[in-house]
Order: C-alpha cells, then structure tokens, then sequence
C-alpha cells in the first residue's frame, strides 16, 4: 500500500486535502506562532483547503477533513464533545502543543487540592465544572503529536509537508544540549549553573542557553 494512501485513505490524488487548525481551552498561542511563518505559511495555503482556521476566517464548517491539528486541552463538556467530533470526521488527528498532548499549564492543578485553588480565585464557585485535566489522548485516538508551549513553526511546517507527502512525521527524540553543541555554546552545567538541557526535548534551537539562560 502506498504510504500516502494509508495515511490519507480515500483522499483524491486531484483534490486539495482540506485541513482544520482549531482550538479547544488554551491561549491559543500555537496558532500565532503558525501565523507567525507569515508568507511561507501563505504559500502552504496553495497546497490545502483549510475548512476551519479562526485567525483567518469565520466560515462553515465542512462535513469532514483530511486533517485536523487540534491545539488547547478538552477541559469543558463542549471541548470533549467538540474534539470527538472531530475525531469521527477526520482521518489524521495531530495534538498541536503542550496542552494538547499532555494537559499543558492547566494540568498543574490536577497535583494540588483544586478546590482550595477555586476558594482563592473564585467567592462563588458552587456551578463551576472542575474537571481533572486530560490530554487529547484520555478522549479520542491521536495519530501524532506536535510538542511545544508554544510549539516550534519550524516543526509544525516540516510535519503538515510530511503528512501532505505521505511521509510519517518524525520529531528527533534528542535533547537540546545536542543543539548546544552545534551552536558552540558554552555548557551552563559545566560552569555552574543549573540547566534542563539534557532532560528536555529539542527543536527551539537552544533559545534560552544561547542567550545564557539555563
């Protein structure tokens, strides 16, 4: 079988495969780094049919997609509704960020009395919903995740160009002191200072190290 026939099942070779970029509760902050590849991401838009994308346009939904990128955790009733939704009318579910593939800043209060935490915010708080927070994964299947808070462009461009070639996205599992190196920065850990380099994924390009952040 060919890959790009897995991957897009039933897709025609001659139509433009239609896309959603949505969102669920979060800042939407992945959305405007997306916005932020400016004509390069304007250019993509000559490849794909986009049915749902806020920042650019309000319209209709259409009935299905090839697929969808879902950013923000399913925190309400009308989230898990929504996300399942999508699921069932999509082919490939990507989760778009850090609150997506695993509960983002939201997560947090899921380690702490969440009720105390409403008495501090809240003097009313009898009909607020106060879920447990859940990744995308805990409601539907997701096919890939694109990690990140906010996500990097540079990997969302490299995935939407691999799933639209019928290549499997692949994201390095590598840590950013490998991005260090080929930066020639000088080792935070090695002078002293503590830095989560070796514990945490790539693909920022050493942002904070490179300007002597650890």
């Amino acid at each position: 079988m060919n890959i790009a026939e897995f991957l897009l099942p039933g897709m025609s070779k001659t139509k433009k495969p239609t896309i959603a970029i949505t969102s669920l509760t979060c800042c939407e902050g992945c959305q405007v780094a997306i916005l932020d590849l400016g004509e390069r991401f304007l250019d993509l838009t000559r490849h794909i049919k986009i049915g749902d994308f806020a920042f650019l346009e309000e319209k209709e939904e259409p009935p299905n997609y090839d697929i969808v990128f879902v950013e923000g955790a399913p925190i309400t009733e009308e989230n898990i509704t929504r996300l399942k939704s999508l699921r069932e009318r999509s082919n490939i579910l990507v989760a778009l960020g850090a609150c997506a593939s695993l509960g983002g800043i939201a997560e947090i209060k899921n380690y702490q009395d969440k009720f105390e935490r409403m008495r501090y915010i809240y003097k009313n708080f009898e009909s607020i919903n106060n879920p447990d927070i859940k990744p995308l994964s805990y409601y539907v299947k997701v096919d890939w995740e694109v990690p990140g808070c906010p996500i990097n462009k540079e990997e969302f461009l490299k995935i939407i160009k691999q799933l639209l070639a019928g290549v499997p996205p692949c994201i390095p599992q590598r840590p950013i002191c490998y991005e260090c190196q080929i930066k020639q920065n000088k080792c935070l850990l090695q002078e002293g200072l503590p830095c989560l380099g070796p514990l945490m994924l790539a693909g920022c390009g050493a942002l904070c190290p490179s300007n002597n952040y650890p």
